[in-house]
């Protein structure tokens, strides 16, 4: 009885959802990075349906951290979007290992993805960024959050010879000043409170370095033509405002991490005639390019071109160069106060545990889930969404 229900319930879906259960049965099989609960790192098993038409599985090679916002929603600071548990990362480069017939891209091209730390991920082929073959991968990682302070930078309007301060000297910092000295910015200066993150300024070119722990009243000397905070810190506004000139223009490009208590904010913003820009990425456009506003895919194109003909460095800016395994330490190594480290990479091409499997399902299971039993649960779960499913088993070691 059971085998002729299902050749009916195959009989009567359309030829469509019939194509979409014989991919379903195979699914890929990997690890990924999840924030258990607040504080909790781990790598788990996870999997995802085999890639559909306009799809393509990516094999990780490596992913770049992003410290700054990690940390944050690592610790569950405010503003750090999602429930627990949650994935983090937005920096992944990888290989093509399977290509849906309408995604136009080839097994082995490497590509960029803006998806969490993984082994694998499979992703609308629209959604991935070519990398040049002749550009190192552990210089192209760093085009999506190169990206950010460089959409900052140009919603400043920025023009050449005009006076940057940089608040906030982490990764995103570091690129920020470096893609001012590209434009032109003269002096630029980096302000922070660490000093090995100011060395890295200076090594990056900056013309001139402020240690707020040290010396804060040095802020109201600066009178910049643009400040940019990437600090994400509520109370570092009233330091930006502090630092730019009056009439001039201060950038936010760090997400809010809280709500600042300074009552005086709005008065000290009209009385140098300060202009305050948002600059999340959320607001870019999604195809049309208009002055100050690119959609990010130029964005990420602009800054691969500058990696690659060496304009824009950022070897100097790799601190950190690690195996699945230790992803719980780094974690806990980024929620210490005081922690310098800028980019640190997650090395996914060295064969273990994480490494991507391919996995079939019993066709006729695959129907009777679908087309005889399904529950609400089941029908979430197999839908092909790009973010893998966690799997029981514990972490992957």
């Amino acid at each position: 009885m059971g085998s002729m229900t299902q050749i009916l319930a195959m009989a009567r879906a359309p030829a469509k959802r019939v194509r979409a259960v014989f991919q379903e049965s195979i699914t890929v099989q990997g690890a990924c990075v999840w924030f258990t609960s607040q504080g909790q790192a781990a790598l788990e098993p996870c999997a995802r349906s085999w890639p559909g038409r306009t799809e393509v599985l990516v094999e990780a090679m490596l992913s770049l951290v992003s410290p700054g916002t990690e940390r944050a929603s690592y610790l569950d600071l405010p503003n750090a979007l999602g429930c627990f548990p949650r994935t983090p990362g937005y920096c992944l480069l990888g290989k093509v290992l399977a290509a849906g017939q309408a995604s136009r891209l080839r097994l082995g091209e490497r590509v960029i993805a803006s998806v969490p730390h993984a082994s694998f991920t499979v992703q609308p082929a629209a959604q991935l960024f070519l990398v040049p073959a002749e550009l190192p991968a552990e210089r192209a990682v760093f085009a999506p959050i190169g990206a950010i302070a460089l959409q900052g930078l140009r919603k400043a309007r920025l023009e050449p010879g005009e006076s940057v301060a940089v608040l906030g000297a982490g990764l995103i910092g570091q690129l920020a000043l470096r893609l001012a000295m590209i434009a032109g910015a003269y002096p630029v200066i980096a302000i922070a409170r660490s000093l090995p993150r100011l060395e890295a300024a200076l090594r990056g070119g900056a013309h001139r370095v402020i240690a707020t722990a040290q010396d804060a009243e040095a802020l109201d000397e600066v009178q910049a033509d643009v400040v940019l905070d990437v600090t994400g810190v509520p109370e570092a506004i009233r330091s930006a405002i502090r630092a730019v000139r009056p009439g001039g223009r201060v950038v936010l490009v760090g997400s809010n991490r809280g709500v600042t208590q300074d009552g005086d904010l709005l008065a000290s913003l009209h009385r140098k005639g300060v202009t305050l820009i948002g600059a999340h990425v959320a607001v870019n456009p999604q195809q049309a390019t208009v002055p100050g506003y690119w959609p990010m895919p130029a964005e990420w194109r602009a800054v691969l071109d500058l990696i690659a003909d060496g304009r824009l460095q950022v070897d100097d800016l790799i601190t950190g160069d690690i195996q699945p395994p230790d992803v719980p330490e780094l974690y806990r190594q980024l929620a210490q106060l005081g922690d310098d480290s800028l980019g640190v990479l997650i090395r996914w091409d060295t064969p273990g545990p994480w490494t991507p499997q391919r996995r079939s399902k019993a066709l006729a299971e695959r129907f009777r889930e679908l087309f005889v039993q399904q529950s609400p649960a089941v029908a979430k779960a197999s839908g092909n969404a790009g973010t893998p499913v966690r799997l029981p088993g514990g972490a992957v070691r």
